[in-house]
C-alpha cells in the first residue's frame, strides 16, 4: 500500500517528507473536467501503507467551491498494534 499511488493514473509524487514522526511520502492529483477543479493531496506513510493526510477541494467556474481534511497528528507503533490476518 506505501507504494500504491506511483503509476496510479493523474497522481504525481511530490517529495518525500516526515509527517507525524512518521517517514512518509506527499502525492497530488489535479483534475479539471468541463467546468470543475478537482485538487487532492495524499501523504503516505512509506513503511505501513497508511493515509497520514488527505485534503481535497474543488470549484466550479460559477463560483462555488468546497474542501475537506483528514489529518493524524501523532501514531505509535508496538506492541498494542496488531494488524489483521486476512486469508
Amino acid at each position: 500500500m506505501a507504494n500504491a499511488y506511483d503509476g496510479m493514473e493523474g497522481y504525481h509524487k511530490v517529495k518525500d517528507l516526515t509527517f507525524a514522526g512518521r517517514s512518509a511520502t506527499e502525492y497530488r492529483y489535479d483534475l479539471t473536467v468541463y467546468a470543475v477543479e478537482v485538487h487532492l493531496t495524499t501523504v503516505i506513510d512509506k513503511e505501513i501503507g497508511i493515509t497520514l493526510f488527505w485534503y481535497a477541494s474543488g470549484k466550479t467556474y460559477e463560483g462555488e467551491s468546497g474542501s475537506a481534511t483528514f489529518k493524524v497528528f501523532s501514531f505509535k507503533t508496538g506492541s498494542q498494534v496488531v494488524a489483521p490476518v486476512i486469508g
